[in-house]
């Protein structure tokens, strides 16, 4: 069990929206193999709060998102603009998990989640 990452994050309403994080672990540190993984993230309001604001994901056929780069240890999180417009300005909370082949759940980051409103917009 690892403990998650703490990493707040901002995301530009409007904007087309990328993130790549590596997953590391050991000493030296070595890229995660990440070929068997799923990968899930949601924002919402609070973390009690039942309505996602976004939600991306790995899954075939799921809501898409985030791409895994196998033994690169990489994920890289998208989102369109035409997403990104859908979500109100403000400070929000998200997770991202990642599911291996035996079902075990890791939350590799937590944090805030501020969605910055674009000025440049149709009226």
């Amino acid at each position: 069990m690892i403990t998650p990452g703490v990493f707040d994050m901002r995301m530009w309403q409007g904007a087309t929206w990328h993130y790549e994080i590596l997953w590391e672990d050991g000493d030296p540190a070595t890229p995660v193999d990440l070929t068997d993984y799923e990968a899930r993230m949601m924002v919402r309001a609070t973390a009690l709060d039942d309505t996602v604001a976004l939600e991306l994901d790995s899954l075939i056929g799921g809501a898409g998102g985030i791409t895994l780069g196998g033994a690169a240890g990489t994920l890289e999180l998208d989102a369109t603009a035409t997403e990104t417009a859908l979500v109100a300005p403000g400070w929000y909370v998200y997770d991202l998990e990642l599911e291996d082949s035996t079902g075990v759940v890791t939350r590799l980051l937590e944090g805030k989640f501020a969605v910055i409103a674009e000025v440049t917009r149709d009226v």
